[in-house]
């Protein structure tokens, strides 16, 4: 149920969120937990703890740029989850700090 974001910053162009599934990098779409992949900000909402250590990167086109596209550096999704401790009818919540 966590939310995050990754971003970049550019002077505009053409954006493409892709994720990588272990072998190959594919292009994300707005659905399911992304948002916002096809501009400067990929919005993450509700990731699960198999989501943990999901790659992420950035596919950038614009006509100015020489080499036309340009390939930013990969982002890993961190997903930490709070502990919860249960001693018979007693739950507790213990929160890293």
């Amino acid at each position: 149920g966590c939310n995050t974001s990754f971003s970049v910053t550019s002077d505009g162009g053409v954006f493409q969120w892709q994720l990588y599934n272990g072998s190959s990098w594919t292009d994300l779409s707005d659905s399911g937990i992304y948002s916002g992949t096809t501009s400067a900000t990929l919005i993450i909402t509700g990731a699960r703890p198999s989501d943990n250590g999901n790659q992420y990167r950035v596919i950038l086109s614009n006509p100015s740029f020489v080499c036309g596209i340009v390939t930013s550096d990969t982002a890993t999704l961190t997903v930490q989850v709070n502990t919860i401790i249960t001693n018979r009818r007693i739950t507790y919540r213990v929160r890293k700090n």
